[in-house]
C-alpha cells in the first residue's frame, strides 16, 4: 500500500473555497442543533443559579447542607454557562466549523483549530456516545486512539461514521487483514 501524503490544514483551506473537488465530502456545522444547545444551555444554567440562590437564602437552618447545595448549583451554572457560550461563539462563525472526508484523509475544522489525519494510517473507525453527543473514535496504526468529539453538531454522524469506514475500505485491497474495521452501533 502506497503512502498518501495529506495535509489536513490545506485541505480544509480548500473545502473552504467554492467547489469541492470530486469525491470529497463535507459535512457543515447544522446551525439549527447548536442553537438549540446554546438555548438548553443557557435556560438550564439561569434556573440552576436561580435554584442556588433560593437555597440559600430560603432553605432550612442546616448550613453545611445549604454550602453545599450552593457550590453545587453554582458549578453546574458555570458548566452550562460555559456550554452556551462556547455554542454563541461557534454561532458567530459557523461557515469556519465543518467536517471533511477526502479520498486521502478526514479533517474537522473548528474555526482555527484542525484535527485531521490520513486515511492509511488508521485500522479502525468507530462511533461512540459520550457526554456531549458522539465522537469519532479512531485507533492510528501506532495503536494511538485519537477522539474526534463533537459529530452531533454535523445532524448525521452515523452517516460520517459510514462515509469514514467506506473511504478506509477503498485504500484497501480485499484481502489485506490491516484494513480498518467499523463497529457497528445503533446510534
Amino acid at each position: 500500500m502506497a503512502a498518501t501524503s495529506f495535509d489536513a490544514q490545506e485541505a480544509v483551506t480548500e473545502a473552504r473555497s467554492a467547489n469541492l473537488p470530486d469525491g470529497w465530502l463535507k459535512y457543515p456545522t447544522h446551525r439549527g442543533l447548536v442553537l438549540t444547545r446554546v438555548i438548553t444551555a443557557g435556560v438550564t444554567a439561569i434556573l440552576s443559579l436561580a435554584f442556588a440562590i433560593f437555597i440559600f437564602f430560603y432553605a432550612a437552618p442546616a448550613p453545611v447542607f445549604q454550602i453545599i447545595t450552593v457550590i453545587l448549583f453554582l458549578a453546574v451554572t458555570l458548566w452550562l454557562g460555559l456550554i452556551s457560550f462556547r455554542g454563541a461563539l461557534k454561532l458567530r462563525d459557523i461557515d469556519r466549523y465543518f467536517f471533511l472526508i477526502t479520498p486521502q484523509g478526514f479533517a474537522q475544522a473548528n474555526g482555527n483549530k484542525v484535527i485531521g489525519l490520513p486515511l492509511t494510517d488508521l485500522t479502525n473507525v468507530r462511533l461512540v456516545r459520550d457526554l456531549y453527543g458522539v465522537s469519532l473514535l479512531l485507533k492510528r496504526r501506532s495503536g494511538e486512539l485519537v477522539r474526534v468529539p463533537g459529530l452531533q453538531d454535523y445532524g448525521q454522524p452515523t452517516e460520517i461514521g459510514r462515509q469514514m469506514v467506506a473511504a478506509c475500505n477503498t485504500l484497501y485491497a480485499p484481502l489485506d487483514n490491516s484494513a480498518p474495521s467499523a463497529d457497528r452501533h445503533k446510534d
